[in-house]
């Protein structure tokens, strides 16, 4: 189980911040650890609501569309993130009827739209915490 304040995983995500150099506020959209569980989506939503604050990235969860995967899922949702992006396309969280915290901003309905500056999180047993910053392309 995570621990239940998120520290390790708010860990992760800021080192992640800070190595892109880059604040929460220039974050567009955060692709949830989002399992669908009470315990797990507590403690992230408590996490997301510390890291960003007032700023209101919007919140993907592809575990919603192609379950947890393991330890596939960081590989399969970069994938999956890199996809949407490329077309254009945000994806809605998939059966979201009653969001576990009313203060984030979850994809309630897919759009298109751009995802320029993505924060990719994946929570696993034992504290093995990634998250991973995804910007603009650079040539």
């Amino acid at each position: 189980a995570p621990r239940p304040d998120g520290s390790w995983a708010e860990q992760a995500v800021r080192q992640a911040l800070d190595q892109a150099g880059l604040q929460p506020h220039q974050i567009d959209a955060v692709s949830a650890h989002g399992t669908g569980t009470l315990l797990n989506d507590a403690m992230e939503a408590e996490l997301l609501e510390r890291v960003y604050g007032d700023h209101q990235p919007l919140i993907l969860a592809f575990k919603s569309w192609v379950g947890h995967l393991a330890a596939a899922c960081g590989a399969v949702e970069l994938a999956l993130l890199l996809s949407a992006r490329n077309a254009g396309l945000v994806p809605a969280v998939r059966n979201l009827h009653q969001p576990c915290h009313t203060g984030l901003n979850f994809a309630r309905e897919g759009v298109a739209g751009p995802l320029n500056t993505v924060v990719l999180e994946n929570f696993g047993f034992g504290g093995q915490n990634a998250a991973l910053v995804i910007g603009p392309w650079r040539s």
